[in-house]
């Protein structure tokens, strides 16, 4: 059987939760992957929390972005405003080349120094 189509209302209340939900994950991923990389100092470790932090920045332009998409048409806007989430998808490709050079060249530091990174505590306690 075909599932009954959301209404428009369900539509955006769904839109909205996904979004609080997906700033809300990449927030809690950040915390703990900052938490862990300070104990270790662990260079895979910092580009995975650098991904955690587009993806947290991601987030949150789709969060702004889907709250004024959702907004009814009006004057200016005859048509509505489902185009934010075109603009958003192209800021948060603006966003993708910046984290692989960051690292690339965090890997090549380490690498070129030959020094470790002391955390600033004991890895365990």
């Amino acid at each position: 059987m075909d599932k009954p189509q959301a209404t428009g209302e369900e539509r955006a209340r769904l839109l909205r939760l996904a979004t609080r939900a997906s700033v809300a994950v990449a927030l809690i991923l950040i915390v703990l992957k900052a938490t862990v990389w300070i104990s270790t100092g662990s260079v895979s470790l910092l580009a995975g929390l650098i991904d955690s932090l587009m993806d947290a920045a991601a987030s949150i332009i789709n969060l702004f972005a889907v709250g004024y998409a959702l907004k009814p048409a009006d004057k200016e806007h005859r048509f509505g405003h489902g185009k934010a989430e075109a603009l958003a998808g192209l800021a948060q490709s603006a966003l993708s080349p910046g984290q692989p050079c960051w690292c690339c060249c965090r890997a090549l530091t380490v690498c070129s120094t030959q020094s470790h990174w002391t955390p600033p505590g004991p890895a365990w306690p």
